[in-house]
């Protein structure tokens, strides 16, 4: 049982840290797309 639960939770970390890589590679090529004009300005907004 704890070696299916450990295979589970190591599975699961690696989908979380595909997932994490994903959608970060996802956010920089919108934020490149967009430029840092308007990024600056969405912080300058929300600090």
């Amino acid at each position: 049982m704890a070696i299916i639960s450990f295979a589970y939770m190591e599975g699961e970390r690696n989908f979380f840290t595909w997932m994490l890589g994903w959608a970060t590679e996802r956010v920089q090529c919108h934020c490149l797309r967009q430029g840092w004009g308007s990024i600056m300005g969405m912080v300058k907004l929300f600090s």
